[in-house]
């Protein structure tokens, strides 16, 4: 085991000896192997364990336990409690995806602040079949066939030469000890019941499922890695430069993309195979279409398809601006002045500024996103306009209306921000203080 260890990590240069290596462990059977293998083997590293905080007294047990591991090896010991439910709920994640952001941002976080050179996690062979499964009934497309990498950045996986039977039998000959995560037999949990109840069952038909479906993972990463580099060409040529994700619509018609292209173009937003197909079939028709994520928007505009990310779920609806306030930086940047006007007095040039009738205000100001019915009374203009239509007018699609804000006095709309101040808010030669806002970019 040890020699297929120090080959696996020599053949494709994983690490060296010199290198600084952080091994993520948490206690079970596999970081446990891979700790004493390390140890064994003459790396120099360091250990990092999260205590997610899910399993009561289990979780502190398991990091008391690896705390007593850092020592035997004489290697410093980094731990962090999280609440993990938390940071789910927040994030609108689930708790298997919560645990692993936390982990990888701040093993982010050690490795840039302490200088190693990689963070080393236990995953093995058995993992890649787990994975390629799960991905297969989720619905990934070809890049969820190519299992997992023995390099991602600065994560590596030195394990990956060996299946959960070897590591288990490498443990007991070494009479290791190790913790066993007793949700790791909850068959509640999709891996587990992969782990548990499928592979067995297709092993009864083919014994060697791990090794055919590693191989069969090479092959795919082989036709993925052609595919990815046309896929980018594309993302290239149908791309419109801007802050958001923004795709030209008339580019996707005439290139004739399929929906497995179209798939690969949004799935890292979060987007489906469903998804993809179904944006296809309105590219030509509905304008205003969106499709949602946990994290992010697609809106099918115009001749456009904008992505961005959504509004997280804390954000607050309204904020107040008091008499007082000189300035404020969220949810907008605005610097804040009053003064009387005399015969100094000019009106700033800059698009960016505004000058309103301080006496015709109804504090506190609020801020607050437009919704359906509002209306206000534009600057140069008779009468007054839907918001809706105003938008229209100037060609603003569905989801910068919604990242716009408007400053209210009382139950009117004082100012669109960063387009137009209403009629009934300007300066007049009755005026005599003012309340000046500039908005910063």
């Amino acid at each position: 085991m040890l020699n297929r260890f120090i080959n696996y990590i020599e053949s494709i240069d994983l690490v060296k000896l010199s290198d600084k290596v952080l091994l993520a462990v948490s206690g079970g059977i596999d970081s446990v192997c891979m700790a004493h293998l390390f140890h064994r083997a003459g790396f120099s590293f360091d250990i990092v364990h999260c205590n997610f905080k899910l399993r009561g007294s289990e979780s502190d047990e398991d990091q008391e336990f690896v705390s007593t591991l850092s020592k035997i090896y004489r290697c410093h010991f980094y731990t962090r409690d999280f609440d993990t439910l938390d940071y789910s709920q927040t994030n609108n994640l689930s708790i298997q995806m919560a645990a692993r952001e936390i982990r990888y941002q701040w093993f982010d976080e050690i490795v840039g602040q302490y200088n190693y050179s990689c963070v080393a996690v236990a995953h093995n062979r058995n993992d890649i079949a787990e994975t390629i499964l799960m991905n297969l009934i989720r619905g990934t497309g070809l890049k969820g066939l190519t299992g997992i990498k023995p390099r991602q950045n600065s994560i590596i996986r030195p394990l990956l030469f060996a299946t959960r039977t070897e590591i288990m039998t490498y443990v007991k000959e070494e009479k290791l000890n190790y913790r066993e995560d007793s949700s790791n037999n909850e068959i509640k949990y999709q891996r587990n019941l992969i782990r548990k109840v499928l592979i067995p069952a297709i092993e009864s038909i083919n014994p060697s499922f791990i090794e055919t479906v590693v191989g069969e993972a090479e092959i795919f990463e082989s036709v993925h890695s052609l595919y990815r580099s046309e896929v980018e060409n594309i993302r290239r040529i149908i791309s419109i430069p801007g802050k958001e994700i923004i795709f030209s619509i008339p580019k996707i018609v005439s290139l004739r993309l399929s929906a497995p292209v179209m798939f690969d173009l949004i799935s890292p937003y979060g987007f489906s195979y469903t998804d993809s197909k179904n944006l296809l079939e309105i590219l030509n028709t509905e304008s205003g279409k969106r499709f949602i994520s946990d994290r992010y928007i697609l809106l099918k505009d115009r001749k456009t398809i904008i992505i961005e990310e959504r509004r997280k779920p804390g954000d607050k609806n309204e904020y107040l601006l008091e008499k007082d306030t000189y300035g404020i930086l969220y949810p907008v940047n605005l610097k804040i002045s009053t003064q009387t006007i005399d015969e100094n007095f000019q009106i700033s040039s800059s698009a960016k500024t505004v000058t309103l009738d301080y006496d015709k205000l109804v504090f506190p100001l609020r801020l607050r996103h437009w919704k359906k019915g509002d209306f206000f009374f534009p600057l140069g203009l008779r009468g007054k306009k839907k918001l809706s239509d105003f938008f229209i007018d100037l060609k603003i699609n569905l989801l910068e209306k919604e990242k716009i804000w408007l400053l209210i006095s009382g139950n009117d709309i004082a100012w669109v921000i960063g387009y137009q101040i209403d009629n009934r808010y300007k300066i007049s030669e009755e005026t005599r203080d003012i309340l000046q806002i500039e908005l910063i970019d």
